[in-house]
């Protein structure tokens, strides 16, 4: 796969990402009741103190952040192919992987329960990191 089709896929990818955290951040200002997919700890997950940072910034408007500046960049990577764009995506998608990592940790082994919706998310953060990852590696080896 070339790279213009691989940042296709990392746009469609961060815009995935993007509804999710949308979804859980409006819920999270709701106060409604999330409808979990498959496991049935959403609730437990979304409403526990690890999922506001600071006392007041809720997890999920973090992972719209995230997904919007990577949507951006892959949005970028598509339009120019430049490796500095190639780069700050790859090196932004590395720090969001090692945070949706610790939230998966904290997921397993602190709370004890799981959130589908958060667990989406885990998957699509981890794409991005192997797309970028392959994107960022492949352009960097042809320009040496």
């Amino acid at each position: 796969m070339n790279n213009k089709k691989l940042a296709g896929a990392l746009i469609i990818l961060g815009f995935l990402g993007l509804l999710d955290a949308s979804y859980l951040t409006f819920n999270h200002y709701s106060g409604e009741s999330l409808k979990c997919l498959v496991v049935s700890g959403c609730d437990v997950v979304t409403t526990s103190s690890y999922s506001v940072w600071f006392g007041f910034l809720p997890v999920a408007l973090l992972g719209v952040l995230f997904y919007f500046i990577t949507l951006l960049m892959a949005f970028l990577v598509y339009e120019t192919g430049s490796l500095q764009f190639k780069k700050i995506l790859f090196s932004w998608s590395v720090l969001g992987g090692l945070v949706a990592s610790w939230f998966l940790y904290v997921q397993a082994f602190l709370i004890e329960d799981y959130c589908s919706y958060c667990l989406i998310s885990f998957v699509l953060t981890m794409l991005i990191v192997l797309g970028s990852g392959f994107i960022y590696f492949k352009s960097n080896k042809i320009a040496s």
